[in-house]
């Protein structure tokens, strides 16, 4: 966390590690990732008061990507000539892809884009291998929301007309509270 160039130590990285995770119990390593989201509780707490590590709100479960509506997505995954720094964080501005315009051009390869995704961009470019996991932030009314994550795409950085797919995360707010009540009741015990 806290680190912009994987290549240079600044001095600001900040290093945890992961005492547990948490996937979605329907999760399916299929060729559409059904239920693509999981939890990472790190094994003590990030100091969110010096300025070096911000974060964005969980939305609620009733928040609407509507079609055109420009988020970002951002990673330290690969470039291929896209533009972006090797080894470093990148952040790129995507417009949401209307979900049956989606499904349309991803069955053209057989493969079903589920009402728990959102799709981004329409494949020029966008997410790249070793982006998965990485957030989908869209800003309303003044705040990011964490809304997707990052599951799947056609083919590394860009694949015209094949949209990156995103996890909704909307979709999942009450199963991510109850793992949150877990957490926060284990803890006590």
């Amino acid at each position: 966390m806290a680190d912009y160039d994987l290549d240079t130590v600044s001095g600001k990285e900040i290093f945890r590690d992961i005492s547990r995770i948490i996937s979605h119990p329907g999760y399916v390593r299929t060729s559409n990732f059904p239920n693509d989201v999981a939890l990472l509780e790190l094994d003590r707490p990030v100091d969110l008061t010096s300025g070096d590590v911000t974060t964005a709100c969980l939305p609620d479960k009733s928040m609407r990507l509507e079609a055109g509506t420009q988020c970002w997505i951002s990673g330290w995954g690969e470039t291929r000539g896209s533009g972006g720094q090797e080894h470093a964080m990148n952040e790129v501005p995507v417009d949401v892809v209307d979900l049956d315009a989606c499904k349309g051009m991803w069955g053209r390869v057989n493969i079903d884009v589920l009402d728990s995704q959102v799709c981004l961009g329409y494949g020029d470019t966008g997410a790249c291998f070793g982006d998965s996991g990485g957030p989908l932030m869209c800003q309303q009314e003044g705040r990011f929301y964490v809304a997707g994550v990052m599951s799947w795409l056609i083919k590394n950085c860009s694949g015209h007309n094949f949209p990156n797919v995103f996890t909704r995360v909307p979709n999942y707010m009450d199963w991510l509270y109850e793992q949150l009540d877990y957490f926060e009741w284990s803890r006590f015990q």
